[in-house]
């Protein structure tokens, strides 16, 4: 979407509405201008492995950024494999990168799923993707965090505390 294509187009019905109504037009944008400006980083705090699943468990998962969860929720509810009609809950499939800071080189990988720390079995960030070998303390990244992040979130879910947030300008 281009968003100066948008503005001349609506220039005129704009203009129109405040001259004949004495309205003016707002378009919400919803997450479109924001989301793939940012990040949302967690902290690996404990790796264990139950019924041959490895579990990265991170500071926060739902309760900082829930959307990555309702992503896999729904897509494992919709019988087709398509959950449209839940943004902004659900967007398109692989909608979220799991990234690591910091990268690590070409080395060993393994199979895991990122998990929050909460006591709830939906707080499941990615299930079943490749990541290098991670360790507590490490970094996990999930892109597209720039809309609907803390403000869709429940962040204080069960007491922890709310996730920070940081704006960060320049190159």
């Amino acid at each position: 979407m281009d968003l100066t294509v948008l503005s001349k187009s609506f220039a005129g019905i704009a203009a129109k509405n405040r001259e004949t109504l004495k309205a003016a037009l707002y378009i919400e944008t919803g997450r479109f201008p924001t989301c793939r400006a940012g990040t949302y980083y967690a902290r690996v705090v404990d790796k264990k492995t139950s019924r041959g699943v490895t579990y990265l468990v991170v500071t926060s998962g739902l309760n900082g950024f829930i959307r990555p969860g309702f992503a896999a929720m729904a897509e494992r509810i919709a019988a087709n494999g398509a959950a449209s009609g839940l943004e902004p809950f659900y967007t398109t499939k692989n909608e979220f990168r799991i990234e690591v800071l910091p990268a690590h080189p070409a080395g060993t990988t393994e199979t895991v799923t990122v998990a929050g720390n909460l006591c709830t079995a939906v707080d499941v960030i990615a299930e079943g993707i490749t990541l290098p070998t991670l360790e507590v303390g490490d970094l996990v990244a999930v892109t597209n965090a720039g809309a609907y992040a803390a403000t869709l979130s429940p962040t204080r879910f069960s007491s922890h505390p709310a996730p920070q947030e940081f704006l960060w300008e320049g190159k």
